[in-house]
Formats: C-alpha cells, structure tokens, sequence
C-alpha cells in the first residue's frame, strides 16, 4: 500500500472503502468513478497511447473502460484556471475502432450546478481509424470573486443524419480562482531576507506588497509582526534572532529552502531527494488551505509539481503538517508544516509559489493566505502542560514521554486532562473536570467499555453503546476534518504489514447517538469528539500505548497529533543531531558486476564468465541489464 500513496494519498489505506469495491475495477461491471488507482491507470495509459506505444490490458480493470477504441481526454492535469483569462489544454482524440465517423468534432464547456459558465460547441477532431490526434483548445473560464467549482466536460461527438452523436467523453473537475493579492496587508509589519535574485521580493511586489529586504537581527525585526525567509536565503538568516523572534511572539515563514538548520526544537528535516506533484490536506482549517480541495493541490502549471524537497513528515513533537505527500514509505513527507514556539510561530513551505504565482492559481493564493494570516495572527501564551489524573496508566505516559508531552500531575490550573476511565478520579473531581470543559477546556478520555462507562458518565451527556471490533482489523480511515485529527491521516491508524495486523487497534467503538452531537473522527469509531458546552471531549480508544513499541511512528504522531490539537505543550530535550555525507568505498568495493572473459583470473564476480550479475537489476556498469543501453 505504501508504494501508491504518491498518486492515491491516504485512500490506499482506506479498507472500509475497498471492502465495497475492487482495487482494480475487475469485479465490477461499472468500475468506481473515485477509484484512484484506476484514475492513475488511465492517465498512464493515455500518455502511452499519445507517444504511440501500443496498449493491451488483460489484467486491470475492464479494458474499454481504462484504454476505450475511442478516446478524448487531456494530456495535461492542470485542475486550477484563473478567472477572466483565457488558458490552454492539450487534448488527445484517438480512433481505435477501424470505422470512420465522419464530422468529428469536440463540445467543451465548463458546468457549475447546473449551468454552462462557457462552451464551445464545435471544435473540429477528426481522425482516421486507428489514428490519434493531439489538438490545443483554449479555455475562457468566467471572472470570480471566490474560488468556483467546476466540471470540465469534453464530448467528442460525430455528424449523424439525425444530429451530433456523442461517441466518447471525458469529465473532470476545475477550479475558477481569482487573482489573489496582498493589497492593503500591512507591509510595514514584515520584514523579509531573500536570495541574491530578489525573487521573494519581486513576487511580493507582483502580489500588491512591496517589502523591501534587509538584515536579519534583532534590531531589524524590532516591531515587525512577520519575518518572511525568502526562497534559498536561509543562509543570510541569523537563525538565533529568527528563534528569539518565534518565541517572543512573530510569526515566522520560512518559503521553499534547499537546506535547513535546526533553530528551534522540533523543526523537521528536508528530503533533497523527494518531489511531489500531487499532495493532500492533512489540516482542513489551516488558513492557507481552507478555501481549497485535495484536487486542487496537484498538477501545478507548468510542470505539474507542486514541491520539491519535501519536509519529512513529523513523528513526534510540537510541529504538525498541514499537507501530506506520499512515495515508496507511504505518507512520509509534507510540503507545508507549522511549529508552535513560545507565543509565536513558525510555518515552513516547500510549495514551489513565487514562480508560479503569474501561472499557478493555488501556488499564488497558498502565498497570500499564509502571509494574511500571519499578520493577523497575535502572540498566544505558551501551550501548557498536559493533567495526568492518577490512574494514567505507566504505558501511556511512556508514550507521551516518547513524542515530548509537556505532562503534570498537578490537576489545579490551565492545560488539557488526561483521564483513564478505568480509573477515575473521585466524584468532586469528575463534577470540577465537567465544569472545566463546558467553560472551554478540553478532555482527554480513554478506556471507555460498557464496565468503565459508569464510573465517568459525569463526564458525558449521554450513555455510550459499544461495539466490538472485526477480528483482524488492519487500519482505521479519516471520516472528518474535525481539529482534532488535524495532521492526521488513515496511512497513520495503518498497524499491518503484508496484509497483517502488526498490532491491535484498540477498541471496542463507540456507538453515537443519532443526533450528530459527536462527531466521528475515524471508522471504525475509535477516535470521537463530543462538545461539551463551549469545551470538548476527546473519547481515544485506541490502544496506542500498546502498539508503540511495533508501530513507532505512527503511534508517535497520533499521540503528538491529538496532544497538540487539544491545547497541550511540548518539552523537548536537546540532543545530538548528526550530518551525513557520502564515503567514496571505490578502492575496496572493487568488485565488477560483469565479467568480460571466464577464467582470465580478473573480471567480475566469481570469474565465470556471463555466469555474472550482469542480468542484476542494478548493476551499476553502465549498461541496462548488460546489453550495453545507458543505465
């Protein structure tokens, strides 16, 4: 499953979902239209069919569905257009069917509710059998004042004595956005460094902000309420005062960097090998993010990237990811992550924006929403400490010690509680804790069972149902975007390997009462949050502090994750980071892969001649498994 999460994201893990329906299509007569592994397979496939590779599929999903005889669909992915201007799509029509239609032409318009915002009726498509054609259209979205969900819906349609036929067809969804811009921000209360060619400066200027950069010190930042790290001038940055800054109360956004120091606790690290061209909200609410969908954060023009040198997704700690992006480990890199340090705060983006902001509808409104909210963000008390009620048990706090909870024993005073509802506190401190919460605080409850319910059903307005779990269950699914699961996703409540169970997921579920006063966060309901008067309540049943020792990392950022989200701190204890590099082995690693002539006391492996590794799927001689091609 890890393996298709660069083009699937967490649906490769949603097991609820491929209960009801092939992974491949085969099984059903009308393959899923939100299969995304499908989706993937047609978009290769028609990239083979444009480059003229011939295509058979008698193993995934049902042929004239993923490679149909007649075809219109776009070569380019771009799901994102600006409003009022005009925009270009490369489309493929291919005839495969070895008859010939006469007056083929295309129907393009985008639809929205109901109505045709735009269209053309009749572009001309003709091609012969067994040709295929490629055609550039131009778009002419509508003007927008917000961003406006649309269908692109392209017809390929032919001339029958009785009128236009459509012969194929291609839908997919587009976004209308209007120009973002900073107009009116207040540009006196930012202070930016940027690289020797300005382009941070020059983008902010283009988007109605003109902030002239400058030193980086204390005197320079001084007054100022954001400091912007421009792209690839992490270097010109005094990291001590950029730290010093965060904690005192600015906000700090560090733009897409090649290399990054650790400044602050907890500051994830850059993979210089991982690129992205399709990445997923892992935190609906966050501002720069709000306003738009999972489809619209892929496919960027022109390249259709979206990031490079991803940020590793954080395990533990105070620093969440507000994005995800997938590869060969699964969900392991985010493009956008925030760090809360002292009152202020420091948000990292890896997002290509500020040479995309003229070409990219979302490169450019990411840009101006992360800096909007920024400014309007004011300095908030340090996050305190987790409440630990006595009957916590020792495995959970070792977790929590793992991922850096800031826990107390202490119950009087602020912060979130922990209670374990197989040990609970004392009737007066159960009516206290209620209290608490339905004045704003928010609860901690794990260990709920139909025997423990009753000794904390003060803590709760109604009487909870339970249900067991399926022997076997390998993984919950994301069904909200409630804050509290906000950096989260269903990779993370995975617990199996090869189609196993690596570890109990907990357990029982809860059953909720019909009126939608809780809010199911994962299925099977495992995680739930339940407002209580201006406050919540986190009911966790999942068995976390068990599966810590085989599931690590995921158990780590579900435990950060939930302490974060419910208002806990991080106490982070310094520790030795190491830089790598590279140790040219060649005088001892001297081993060849190929053996040019057997028995000649020299060459390669055993000295037998093409009885070598030559064939070796990476033999590193240069050649393509020996045959003399480029590796």
């Amino acid at each position: 499953l890890e393996g298709c999460c660069a083009y699937m994201g967490d649906e490769a893990f949603d097991l609820g979902k491929w209960r009801w329906q092939a992974w491949d299509g085969r099984a059903a007569l009308m393959p899923r239209s939100d299969n995304a592994w499908l989706r993937m397979a047609k978009i290769s496939s028609d990239r083979y069919r444009a480059a003229g590779v011939a295509c058979l599929n008698p193993w995934t999903g049902l042929g004239r569905d993923i490679i149909p005889p007649l075809l219109v669909r776009p070569l380019d992915l771009h799901p994102n257009a600006f409003g009022g201007e005009p925009c270009t799509r490369r489309i493929i029509v291919a005839n495969d069917t070895g008859f010939s239609w006469g007056g083929m032409h295309l129907q393009i318009g985008l639809l929205a509710g109901g109505r045709t915002l735009w269209s053309n009726e009749r572009i001309p498509a003709q091609v012969g059998p067994g040709e295929l054609r490629e055609l550039t259209v131009t778009l002419h979205p509508p003007v927008v004042e917000t961003i406006t969900a649309t269908t692109l819906v392209m017809r390929l349609r032919w001339d029958h004595y009785s009128g236009p036929m459509e012969i194929a067809r291609h839908e997919e969804p587009l976004w209308i956005c209007p120009r973002a811009r900073l107009s009116g921000a207040p540009a006196a209360e930012v202070a930016m460094i940027d690289a020797v060619n300005g382009a941070t400066a020059k983008a902010f200027a283009a988007l109605g902000m003109a902030v002239p950069p400058g030193a980086c010190d204390d005197a320079a930042l001084a007054g100022k309420r954001l400091l912007v790290i421009g792209e690839g001038a992490i270097a010109k940055a005094d990291l001590a005062a950029v730290a010093r800054f965060a904690e005192a109360g600015g906000q700090v956004l560090i733009l897409h960097q090649e290399t990054l120091e650790p400044f602050v606790p907890g500051l994830p690290e850059i993979d210089p090998r991982h690129a992205a061209s399709m990445t997923w909200r892992h935190d609906a609410g966050h501002p720069a993010l709000a306003a738009l969908a999972d489809g619209q954060l892929r496919w960027w023009r022109p390249y259709h990237l979206v990031a490079t040198r991803s940020l590793v997704r954080p395990s533990a700690g105070p620093a969440g990811s507000a994005a995800a992006s997938g590869g060969r480990f699964g969900m392991h890199w985010s493009p956008l992550v925030e760090l809360r340090h002292g009152r202020g705060a420091v948000t990292l983006c890896q997002y290509l924006l500020c040479d995309r902001i003229e070409l990219e509808p979302v490169a450019r409104h990411i840009l101006v929403e992360t800096v909007r909210a920024a400014l309007a963000s004011k300095p908030r008390a340090p996050a305190p400490a987790l409440r630990l009620t006595p009957g916590v048990t020792k495995a959970v706090r070792t977790a929590l010690t793992e991922c850096s909870v800031w826990t107390t024993d202490e119950l009087a005073g602020p912060g979130p509680v922990l209670v374990d509802a197989r040990t609970p506190p004392e009737a007066a401190a159960l009516a206290t804790l209620r209290a608490e919460v339905e004045a704003g605080g928010a609860l901690w409850l794990r260990g709920l069972d139909a025997t423990s319910v009753a000794g904390v059903a003060a803590l709760l307005p109604w009487t909870p149902g339970f249900a067991p779990l399926t022997a076997g269950d390998m993984g919950a699914a994301r069904r909200s975007d409630h804050r509290l699961i906000s950096g989260l996703g269903a990779a993370d409540f995975a617990w199996s390997r090869s189609r196993k169970a690596t570890a109990p997921l907990g357990g029982p579920a809860m059953i909720l009462p019909s009126d939608g006063a809780a809010v199911t966060l994962i299925e099977p309901a495992l995680l739930v949050a339940l407002p209580l008067g201006k406050g919540v309540v986190l009911i966790d049943q999942l068995a976390w502090d068990a599966a810590l020792v085989v599931e690590t990392e995921r158990v780590t950022r579900i435990v950060s994750c939930l302490a974060r989200n419910l208002g806990a701190g991080f106490r982070i204890v310094a520790g030795k980071r190491y830089r790598f590099t590279g140790v040219d082995l060649a005088s001892q690693a001297n081993r060849g892969f190929v053996d040019e002539q057997a028995g000649d006391g020299g060459g390669g492996w055993t000295d037998q001649g093409n009885k070598d590794l030559r064939y070796f799927r990476i033999n590193h001689t240069g050649r393509l498994n020996g045959a003399g091609g480029p590796n």
